[in-house]
């Protein structure tokens, strides 16, 4: 839904309905070229000042999105909240102090609708609350394990993407997942066999983010996205990472997905699961700090090519890394104490092959869930 303004047709050919089922407010326009989205009629038009939205759906659990913008920067800072049927979307939230003015956001929660309606309701702690569009999308779970959703014991959700919206190669992370991931371009892999390339590797669909590596003119292309946390940052202190994914057997290439250290200092050591070539078993390396050619190393007999939910859970003295529920390993040597972010690092191998320029395959991500320490 295009709020506070018209019908329109997005940059992937998704219809969008003109504003409606809104609970009071007005409408606001402008003309401004909207930083961060190939979509601008979605993000220049706003209802501000409303207490809610009843919008009739199914019964059923859904991805909502609400795509946000400050359009109007001189009205002082705007600060609100939002809830969904009674479940909390975004609080205190502040979009210029989030993203910047005239800049795209989108935020994304998982909800579930028993009533037959979306209840959400918009409270404005200072000035209005404002809201540029609303996308209801059905959840997908191509590898048959859905996206936790919430808080667990020791641990505070503080992202998630289910990768419900679709994304064309080259357009990724685009509008839909521009305020959510970022992702090396152009520079070489580890190996230098290989180059950063997300315009042509990177899509999503079916409900899966796919990384499809090829050759092209003789230059082997990969890719390496990063989720960005709450507030714009990309690292952390300690943390627990899932993420469920699968991969075709593609001779040549590797994921070496990683928690890399925020200062580029391979001294502050590199925790890596899971990691391993395509065409073999995964394994999971803990880096020493002040000795990062010293580790500790954890094998498994599992391949690449069925789903696998792979979850790394980094506290102080311990790294922890689990297989499909399985522990299996611990390190507690030499463990980080500085932030570091989490890379789905996916290059060609680093063990002295040569990558043909025939091999070619997908790594797939159906979802990925990260959490703080509570």
């Amino acid at each position: 839904m295009n709020s506070g303004g018209p019908a329109v047709t997005d940059s992937i050919g998704r219809q969008w309905r003109a504003d409606e089922y809104y609970i009071g407010g007005g409408t606001h326009t402008v003309a401004n070229t909207i930083a961060g989205t190939a979509d601008q009629a979605l993000f220049q038009s706003e209802r501000w000042g409303m207490s809610g939205y009843d919008i009739p759906v199914a019964n059923g659990t859904y991805t909502l999105q609400l795509l946000l913008a400050e359009l109007n920067p001189a009205s002082g800072a705007r600060v609100f909240s939002a809830t969904a049927n009674g479940q909390p979307v975004i609080t205190n939230y502040n979009i210029a102090a989030e993203v910047g003015n005239f800049r795209a956001d989108v935020v994304r929660q998982t909800v579930t609708v028993t009533n037959g309606v979306l209840q959400l309701r918009f409270i404005a702690s200072s000035n209005s609350a404002s809201v540029t569009g609303i996308e209801l999308l059905t959840t997908s779970t191509p590898s048959g394990q859905p996206m936790p959703t919430g808080d667990l014991a020791g641990w505070h959700q503080i992202f998630s993407d289910d990768f419900i919206t679709p994304a064309a190669a080259g357009s990724f992370p685009g509008t839909a997942y521009g305020s959510a991931w970022n992702g090396y371009d152009g520079s070489r892999d580890t190996s230098k066999q290989g180059v950063y390339s997300p315009a042509k590797t990177l899509s999503v669909s079916g409900g899966a983010l796919t990384m499809n590596l090829h050759t092209e003119n003789g230059m082997h292309l990969v890719a390496a996205p990063y989720p960005r946390l709450p507030g714009g940052a990309f690292g952390q202190t300690y943390g627990r990472y899932s993420v469920r994914f699968r991969a075709d057997s593609v001779a040549g290439y590797k994921t070496a997905w990683l928690l890399w250290p925020d200062t580029n200092n391979w001294s502050d050591g590199e925790i890596d699961f899971p990691e391993g070539n395509l065409t073999g078993h995964i394994e999971a390396f803990s880096h020493h700090v002040g000795a990062p050619t010293q580790q500790d190393q954890f094998s498994t007999a599992a391949t690449y090519g069925t789903w696998h939910t792979a979850t790394t859970e980094w506290t102080p003295g311990r790294v922890t890394f689990v297989l499909d529920g399985v522990t299996i390993g611990s390190a507690t040597t030499a463990i980080p104490t500085t932030s570091m972010h989490f890379v789905l690092q996916t290059e060609t191998c680093t063990d002295g092959c040569i990558v043909s320029n025939t091999a070619t395959g997908n790594v797939q991500v159906d979802w990925i869930s990260i959490y703080s320490r509570s």
